[in-house]
């Protein structure tokens, strides 16, 4: 992009380069300060003069000295006036347009001066203000050099994935994880990382803040590590990890009226993106039987947040029952559910019997406690954290609800089977209004509460609505 942008502004590529070069000195210039006012953290606006500072240093010139000053003054006024790129600020400041494109000439220009990755790591890697621009550089490193140049330059970060060293701070650790998912997407072998990096996710479950322990399995998920059982696909088929409801009596709903239910299972974790394009990839948006009945067929969608681990939303609840038929049919054709049984979506009464347990108690996990799940904790100040996205299912074991499954607050609103003004009526027909339940990434405390309910038309589709599974009867 800052190529394109130069191109436009300058006639010549003697011209263009000459601009790059002097805006990658500033850009680094304005992350690592000068000689005069070093900075560990980068700065996105700098006075005019430390620009002219960071031009007379790039020509070894002297900016105290009248034609080393008025150089200096001339090459920024070029800059400001003709690169597009660095801008006035008002009030004798400037900064670049966009602060991504600081980032990225002050990588090029670490590239350029050929620093020893393993001294800017050491130097900056702890710093998060500045893991756009390192991020940027193992790119350049790759592009410029040979992706085992990036990698070798970028191996010291592996010590950081030790469990002492992840608790002390994990921000080297996600650097780490940026990296690797750069490097996934350029088809690299990322082998020697799957070890540390499984270790790392499986430690953050109960010893990281849910902001870092959410970014390293985002990243397990999407370089395709992420193998626990329930998560992913197995022989073309979600591998649904199911946990066991018994029967009996259950406290339900605010009033606490008391329900009978026979035994059943429902799934872990919620349908995972990875689970969905399973459905997709099996033509199930083409094939009748599955939409059968249904007042609408719908066509694919992208979700919001893509990573294979992650929970599918933006999904209707058309195309969650059709899932379901889909599934059932399928493992009944392998033999793996017996006739009679079926895969669908719970009732509003099996979902809350499953998060809440035979006690009726308040969350899953029962009292409040901050940090057990995905939800907007800083509405009503019920706590510091609030991710603003969704995050790979089952990564707060401490919000396991009585049999089991998990995220069954927050993460993502759960589509059921029932009709919400009719809560017995559980045909499938008409565009009536069903039942979601447990909150979201973007619920306060009350909305992930296991009795709120709430209602959707059938056929919204959005990045905080997805589903879970009961299989029923119980074998």
């Amino acid at each position: 992009m800052a190529s394109q942008v130069l191109y436009k502004r300058y006639a010549t590529e003697v011209e263009r380069d000459r601009a790059r070069l002097r805006l990658a000195a500033v850009a680094l210039g304005m992350h690592r300060g000068d000689a005069q006012h070093s900075r560990l953290t980068p700065e996105a606006e700098v006075p005019t003069g430390e620009v002219d500072r960071h031009l007379a240093a790039l020509t070894r010139s002297d900016p105290t000295t009248e034609t080393g000053a008025v150089d200096a003054a001339t090459r920024r006024e070029d800059l400001l006036s003709n690169s597009g790129l660095l801008l006035p600020r008002g009030e004798g400041r400037c900064g670049f347009y966009h602060l991504s494109f600081q980032e990225f000439l002050a990588a090029l220009r670490l590239r350029a001066i050929d620093e020893d990755p393993h001294q800017t790591l050491a130097r900056h890697a702890k710093t998060r203000a500045w893991h756009r621009t390192l991020a940027f550089l193992f790119c350049a490193l790759a592009d410029q050099g040979s992706p085992e140049a990036a990698v070798n330059g970028y191996v010291p970060l592996l010590d950081h994935l030790a469990p002492d060293r992840l608790e002390a701070d994990p921000v080297p650790a996600l650097l780490l994880a940026d990296c690797l998912e750069i490097a996934h997407a350029r088809g690299w072998n990322l082998a020697r990382f799957a070890a540390p990096l499984h270790r790392a996710c499986h430690h953050a479950l109960d010893h990281l803040a849910p902001p870092a322990r959410a970014h390293l399995w985002r990243t397990l998920g999407q370089i395709g590590l992420d193998d626990r059982p329930g998560v992913g696909v197995i022989d073309g088929l979600p591998d649904i990890a199911w946990e066991e409801v018994s029967g009996g009596k259950f406290l339900y709903r605010e009033k606490r009226a008391k329900i009978s239910l026979d035994p059943y299972r429902v799934a872990r974790y919620p349908v995972t993106n990875a689970q969905f394009q399973a459905f997709i990839d099996d033509r199930g948006y083409d094939t009748d039987a599955w939409w059968e009945g249904l007042a609408e067929r719908s066509t694919p969608k992208r979700p919001h947040w893509s990573y294979p681990n992650h929970p599918r939303e933006t999904v209707s609840w058309y195309e969650a029952v059709a899932f379901g038929r889909w599934f059932t049919a399928r493992l009944r054709a392998c033999g793996d559910l017996a006739d009679g049984q079926e895969i669908r979506l719970p009732t509003e009464q099996e979902w809350e019997v499953a998060a809440r347990g035979t006690d009726g108690r308040e969350f899953p996990w029962g009292k409040f406690q901050s940090g057990h799940a995905n939800i907007d904790e800083t509405s009503g100040k019920a706590g510091p954290h609030y991710l603003q996205q969704t995050s790979a299912v089952g990564i707060y074991p401490s919000g396991a609800s009585p049999c089991g499954a998990l995220d069954m607050a927050g993460n993502v609103w759960e589509w059921c089977l029932n009709k919400y003004g009719r809560p017995e009526d559980t045909s499938v027909g008409g565009d009536d209004s069903r039942g979601v339940r447990g909150g979201s990434w973007v619920a306060s405390r009350g909305g992930a509460r296991c009795a709120i309910r709430f209602s959707n038309p059938p056929d919204v589709r959005n990045g905080y609505l997805g589903f879970r599974l009961v299989c029923l009867p119980h074998p």
